[in-house]
């Protein structure tokens, strides 16, 4: 998914206003779920997610991927919230696994899912149907 807001940093956490963090939480989230619909992610069953960073070069030789582990747990909320898993515990999430992928033109997180799909005919959203 394109990047939603400003990046989601541990570093940065501790100065940020609680207002902020809260709207790019809700970006992030949000941001996820639409790219799961469009994508048409089926419900899951448990599932390993590597999280992929994909920034500009210029950024790219002084980031830490998993200080941005808060990014990753953001969007990973939004498939829940959509219905991908009926929660994010560790009996359905193993991750996100924090990497640094490619360059990019422009930046996105993209989410590795490594699940199969947890219904036969991968519809049913864990007792909800998909919209």
């Amino acid at each position: 998914m394109p990047k939603a807001d400003e990046w989601m940093n541990k570093n940065q956490r501790r100065h940020t206003h609680w207002t902020v963090d809260r709207r790019q939480t809700k970006a992030w989230r949000e941001a996820a779920g639409w790219a799961a619909k469009a994508a048409r992610v089926p419900a899951l069953g448990p599932s390993r997610v590597i999280a992929e960073l994909h920034v500009n070069g210029r950024r790219r030789s002084r980031i830490d991927p998993s200080n941005f582990n808060l990014t990753a747990c953001a969007a990973i909320d939004g498939l829940v919230d959509v219905g991908v898993w009926p929660d994010d515990s560790a009996d359905w999430v193993e991750g996100p696994d924090m990497r640094l992928g490619p360059v990019a033109q422009q930046e996105s997180l993209v989410l590795l899912i490594f699940g199969k799909p947890c219904c036969a005919d991968a519809v049913c959203h864990h007792g909800r149907r998909a919209a």
